[in-house]
């Protein structure tokens, strides 16, 4: 079911019910951000978790339960302060957790934005690990962000590289093919994660990655997430309100 709300006429839109008013009243009260998403049947998705996705998932969300990012959070602005800190339904303390389970050799993130997701993750990065940071714009470039050259060491560093284009990501294929984890969280516009996807399924991984997407729930990403063609498991309860998505690429 699908709510469509309206704040002025629209010959587009249907009439709102006095029920889905309610709804739309109540949220504008008490809740500081919603989104409208889609509730879909389980039975008929061929994909479904493995037992793998499954431990490891149970596995890490009692990690990141009991994990205090306090410390790293101090790095960042306020608001991002409180959602680094706020678990279940941010996934920063899942991340420091899923390297906790996994002990990644390899991270790959795509989209390094304000630096949060990588620095939650280097937090728990086993000795000889290193995470590999994508984007299309210098770390430095970004308002607000918590990341310092000095963070760039062994454990992490970045690349200016646009993942979504083939050719550029040919050109990364001896990370892709070891990689153990990748966080993906980009535009989310239809489009870059699908070329994500196509990549992924065309890179020859060696170590059978766990791959985590973000914002599963979006109306948008519905069909992109349903139409992934390994073993899924959406975790939302467990990470990212919007929406978490892992999936093994075997």
């Amino acid at each position: 079911m699908k709510f469509f709300f309206s704040s002025g006429p629209s010959s587009n839109k249907k009439p709102v019910s006095s029920e889905e008013q309610q709804v739309e009243d109540y949220l504008k009260k008490n809740i500081r951000h919603y989104l409208p998403s889609y509730l879909v049947s389980q039975d008929d998705e061929p994909f479904k978790p493995n037992k793998r996705l499954m431990e490891v998932g149970i596995e890490a969300s009692k990690i990141a339960f009991d994990t205090d990012l306090s410390e790293l959070a101090k790095r960042f602005y306020p608001e991002l302060q409180t959602y680094i800190n706020t678990y279940p339904g941010e996934h920063y303390k899942l991340l420091f957790a899923l390297m906790k389970v996994l002990k990644p050799k390899t991270v790959i993130e795509i989209g390094t934005y304000q630096g949060a997701g990588c620095m939650s993750m280097k937090s728990a990065l086993p000795e000889g690990s290193k995470i590999y940071t994508y984007d299309i714009i210098p770390f430095h470039q970004i308002p607000n962000c918590g990341l310092k050259e000095s963070d760039f060491d062994e454990k992490l560093e970045q690349r200016i590289v646009d993942l979504a284009d083939p050719k550029q990501a040919e050109n990364q294929m001896d990370i892709l093919e070891n990689v153990d984890f990748i966080f993906a969280d980009a535009a989310k516009d239809g489009v870059m994660e699908r070329a994500f996807i196509d990549l992924f399924d065309r890179v020859k991984f060696k170590n059978k990655p766990i791959i985590m997407f973000d914002d599963i729930r979006f109306t948008i990403m519905t069909p992109i997430w349903r139409e992934i063609r390994h073993p899924k498991l959406d975790f939302s309860s467990f990470g990212h309100w919007s929406g978490t998505g892992l999936a093994e690429w075997i």
